[in-house]
Order: structure tokens, then sequence, then C-alpha cells
């Protein structure tokens, strides 16, 4: 997941060359095709298995949608599965100019809900979505639970231990810290919401939220 700090940063600045963000070809539209359904299991093993055969680690959201498909096509691999508390990532989300009618992940109703949503609406149905088919998807595969915060303040020791590796430099400077303001400016965080608001973020992210553990 995206995120304030860089998890393959982190990783290349302990000295790990092999790591990838979003290697290319990054997958993100077979990654929607896989979501809503419409793309074969085995066309996706296809190109999983042609594209990151030789990869040590990669951190992409794009693969979100292909977590059983990467377990099975490569069965020794480990999972990080990088989460963030919506009340926290969505505020930011929304600060930003994220939604891009050029890209398939902002067009997909399956993934962010029907157009007649609110934006915050189709922003927490995102959250939501994302985050449970991760979930789904690896609920057999070897995966550690890495929350936002942890990664943030450098609590990693567990992470050590799964991965079998060291990471002793564990600050790093901020990274996409510099992506555009939306016009009306930065969203205000969630304890300044309105109650409807918060509720609307409860309602649709709660379940996924509980199975994340932040309820």
């Amino acid at each position: 997941s995206s995120s304030k700090m860089s998890i393959t940063k982190l990783m290349r600045a302990n000295g790990y060359s092999d790591c990838h963000h979003e290697r290319s070809p990054d997958l993100d539209d077979l990654g929607i095709e896989m979501f809503e359904g419409n793309a074969s299991i085995r066309r996706v093993k296809f190109w999983l298995r042609v594209t990151r055969r030789n990869v040590w680690f990669e951190a992409n959201n794009r693969l979100f949608s292909m977590g059983r498909q990467l377990h099975e096509v490569f069965p020794e691999a480990r999972f990080i599965h990088l989460h963030r508390d919506p009340r926290s990532s969505i505020p930011s989300g929304l600060s930003k100019k994220r939604w891009k009618p050029e890209r398939i992940r902002y067009r997909s109703e399956a993934l962010n809900g029907a157009p007649g949503l609110s934006e915050l609406e189709r922003a927490c149905t995102y959250w939501a979505n994302y985050n449970a088919r991760i979930l789904d998807d690896l609920s057999d595969a070897p995966t550690f639970m890495l929350p936002f915060d942890d990664l943030v303040s450098g609590r990693l020791d567990a992470l050590e231990t799964f991965m079998g590796i060291a990471l002793p430099v564990r600050e790093l400077p901020p990274a996409n810290a510099d992506k555009p303001i939306r016009d009306s400016g930065i969203h205000p965080p969630f304890d300044a919401w309105s109650a409807a608001d918060q509720d609307t973020l409860i309602r649709i992210c709660g379940p996924t939220m509980a199975r994340l553990g932040y309820l």
C-alpha cells in the first residue's frame, strides 16, 4: 500500500538492493480485471510467472487482487500486507489529487462503488474492497500483517523475524510527500469530520477494519 514511508526504500537503505517498487510491467490494468472477474486465471498466472520469476522483494499495490495466484505460482513466496487505519489513510488520500479518470483503477465500479456515490463513500469502498481482497486471497499463505504505524515508528522486530533479515536502518524521510494537493486544500482529519461522515466511514469500512484489528 502506498504510504508516507516506502517499504522498498527501507529495504534498500538496509543494503537489500534487489527490491522493486511497482516493477514494470506493474500489471495495474490486469489487477483490476482480475478483481472484476474479467481476467482468466490462466492468463494471470502466465503474466505473474513471466514478469515476477526473478523478484526477491516487490512492493506493488497493483497486485492486490492476485495474492492467491501469486501464492500458487510461487509457493515459497511470503507476503507482507501493509495496511493503514482508514481514519488516517482516507483523509490523507482525499487531500491529494487521487481520482484520475484516465486510470482503470479509479473507474472501476466494482472496486470504488457506483459513480453516484459521494467522494467519501467511494474512497471508503475502495479501502474496504482493496484490503478485504488481500485478506481473502492470502488467508492460506504465509503473511505478515504490518500496520502502517509500526512501519513509520520503526517497530520492525517481528518483520525482521518473518523475513529472516536485519533492518538496522529504521528511519527514512517521508515518501509521496510531494504529491499535489487537491484544489480545495487539505482534507480535515477524521476527528474533525461531521458525525454523519464518521458514521459513513465506519459503516463501509467497519467489517474490514475489524478484520485488521482497528475496531
